[in-house]
């Protein structure tokens, strides 16, 4: 059985390889779209915006089935909805472009929620390190497709075959499926009693809903569109502006790999304010001036601060509660999934109707939301997480460093 488990979660692991190698790499084939089929990068965002809004529908109703089918099954009709999708999108054909993008939306819905549940269900003790590697295989697939991407479409591959090389990928899940059995999973722990006590929510759940809403919805602004910044506004050849959005993802995936480690010394609330800080700061910068050097620096600080947000937002949401609660895991991941729905269709408005620097600015300010959102949870009464999660190392630190400066600023003072 044990074996049996650690198969599933590397199987769960490298579909999320996969996910991430088709999120990210829409930011890369955004201006190629445009020009084979004659539209603006704005009306591109849009088109792109039917494949999140699918996989949110089918993430969401999907749940009620993950209990009650064969996952095995699931997973080969959300592999065979991504072939599909693949073949639709690669024909040139814009009817089967628009088809494929639909049956895209089905596979990803599947591929996302049928991991998610297996990683929750299997590791429960552990869930917040398996989330956290869980999706730094998601950012692993966040490198690998821009920047095989990039460099191919450097070389004048055309888009449609440097996009087939999917095949491969695609063709190895599906072997990997089949030689692992397995049926279906039951949470046994989870009482009649537990999953209707939904009128105890507290307001921090839903200000920690807003906040990751706010993050995914920021880090997809900043993915869709910072390679055509790069590249329209400043001047960077596709390798170059590429390879921003590759450097952003490599260091979230060292991020998430730093974060489980540095996580431990300090509280949920504090670790996450302190992260979405850094990352709004050098979010920031990158405007500042359009040094190649400056820019990718700052990108590699804002992927540090990213990389950790999205395993320690839901583990503080889920947290919130004494007892456990699917249907709050549910509302999490939604609220997640509503923020990648929405950011290219919200983001391509700003591009079109003002400029691509201007959409990249909304998600600076909806990141500084996500910092609002956590800071506020701190003053919910009902809120007796803050108190409990995490070593008190960080308190101690916190509270000599505030010590200190203010004994520093009295020194400052006095001797002006």
């Amino acid at each position: 059985m044990e074996n049996t488990v650690s198969r599933i979660t590397w199987l769960s692991y490298l579909i999320f390889l996969f996910m991430g190698c088709v999120f990210i790499s829409q930011g890369v084939l955004i201006l190629y779209v445009s020009k084979s089929y004659n539209f603006s990068v704005a009306n591109v965002g849009y088109l792109l915006f039917i494949p999140t809004f699918i996989q949110a529908i089918v993430t969401y109703f999907n749940g009620y089935f993950l209990e009650k089918t064969n996952l095995k099954y699931q997973i080969n009709i959300g592999l065979g909805f991504e072939t599909l999708s693949l073949i639709m999108i690669i024909s040139g054909y814009y009817p089967l472009f628009i088809l494929g993008l639909i049956f895209q939306g089905f596979g990803n819905g599947i591929l996302i929620s049928v991991p998610n549940y297996l990683i929750i269900t299997l590791h429960k003790e552990d869930k917040f390190q398996k989330l956290n590697i869980i999706n730094f295989f998601f950012s692993v697939g966040g490198i690998i497709g821009p920047f095989l991407l990039g460099q191919l479409l450097d070389i004048n591959w055309p888009w449609q075959l440097a996009v087939s090389l999917g095949f491969i990928f695609l063709i190895l899940l599906f072997w990997l499926n089949k030689v692992i059995e397995y049926s279906r999973f039951k949470d046994e722990d989870i009482t009649q009693e537990d999953s209707s006590r939904r009128d105890s929510w507290h307001i921090s759940i839903y200000l920690i809903a807003a906040a990751l809403f706010f993050y995914v919805l920021s880090e997809c602004i900043f993915s869709a569109w910072i390679v055509s910044y790069f590249k329209m506004i400043c001047g960077f050849s596709i390798g170059k502006a590429t390879l921003g959005l590759t450097i952003f993802w490599l260091f979230i995936t060292f991020g998430r790999f730093a974060s489980d480690k540095i996580a431990r010394y300090m509280k949920l609330h504090q670790f996450i304010l302190i992260s979405s800080s850094l990352a709004f700061i050098a979010y920031l910068l990158i405007f500042i001036n359009r040094n190649t050097t400056f820019d990718l620096v700052m990108i590699a600080i804002m992927g540090m601060g990213y990389a950790g947000l999205y395993a320690s937002i839901l583990s503080y949401g889920i947290d919130q509660l004494p007892y456990s609660c699917p249907k709050l895991m549910s509302f999490m991941i939604l609220a997640g999934t509503i923020g990648g729905v929405l950011a290219l269709p919200f983001s391509s408005f700003f591009v079109n109707h003002f400029s691509i620097l201007s959409a990249l600015m909304v998600g600076l300010i909806i990141l500084a939301l996500v910092i609002i959102c956590i800071y506020v949870t701190l003053k919910d009464k009902n809120n007796k997480v803050k108190d409990i999660i995490g070593n008190k190392n960080v308190s101690y630190l916190v509270r000599y460093s505030r010590y200190f400066m203010r004994k520093y600023w009295r020194r400052l003072t006095d001797f002006n």
